[in-house]
């Protein structure tokens, strides 16, 4: 299903690619390169995304390549990535020509929703200019400027909270590749319309997901029998 909704939305916008091709501008490759994990022996890529439950799937899939049940490999996702400067583009696009590549997704509204919830409600506290307290900063400044003027005058004896408006308004009038990759769509992130994803697996999915692509890896099950215990922590994020 998400992947005739990937075709229709990439032919609509005419950026469908015939053939496998990576960004020419240089920030769109690095960014894409970063989050571009791949794993020889199962021949397969991964390209994860902020705020999609992505973390704990990730973790689970890594650890399903690796066979490790240890929950302190949770987070060590960046093993082997297309940002290895020893690999050639010509490497890079053999692999994703062969290799069978995994986009995780969330519905957007959602993973707007949660980006906001995570890392933008909370009430700010100080001025430094740390993310995420930096964009809680410009879109006080944008949107609300005399109110912050004064609150930090006043030595921001009390907490000041972005609304969630404010944070849309933030997000539609900024270009998509200005954004912190947390906000960025889905699709400048991972580049579907480039590279022709064969699986997008999802948190409302996870555990169906998860088995359809260790049986198609041929992933051995005994290593992936920890997975559940993270299925009912990503339905509620």
């Amino acid at each position: 299903f998400q992947r005739k909704q990937i075709h229709s939305f990439c032919t609509h916008h005419k950026r469908r690619r015939r053939y496998f091709s990576f960004p020419s501008e240089s920030d769109q490759r690095k960014r894409l390169f970063s989050r571009l994990l791949f794993d020889d022996k199962h021949h397969a890529i991964l390209c994860f995304v902020e705020q999609t439950g992505c973390t704990d799937l990730i973790g689970t899939i890594i650890r399903s390549w690796t066979g490790s049940s240890s929950s302190s490999d949770e987070y060590t996702i960046k093993g082997d990535s297309f940002a290895d400067k020893n690999l050639t583009d010509t490497a890079r696009r053999k692999k994703v020509r062969s290799n069978y590549k995994i986009m995780v997704v969330r519905n957007p509204l959602e993973r707007l929703v949660l980006s906001y919830k995570n890392l933008i409600e909370p009430p700010l506290t100080s001025l430094h200019f740390v993310f995420p307290n930096d964009i809680k900063l410009e879109i006080l400044m944008r949107y609300r400027s005399r109110e912050y003027r004064e609150w930090k005058t006043e030595g921001m004896k009390y907490p000041l909270n972005v609304t969630f408006m404010e944070f849309v308004l933030y997000y539609v009038n900024e270009e998509s590749e200005d954004l912190d990759p947390h906000f960025q769509t889905m699709t400048d992130l991972c580049h579907p319309c480039r590279i022709h994803y064969d699986f997008y697996p999802n948190t409302k999915t996870c555990s169906e997901d998860i088995n359809a692509i260790t049986s198609k890896l041929s992933i051995n099950s005994t290593s992936t029998n920890h997975h559940d215990q993270y299925q009912e922590k990503l339905l509620l994020t």
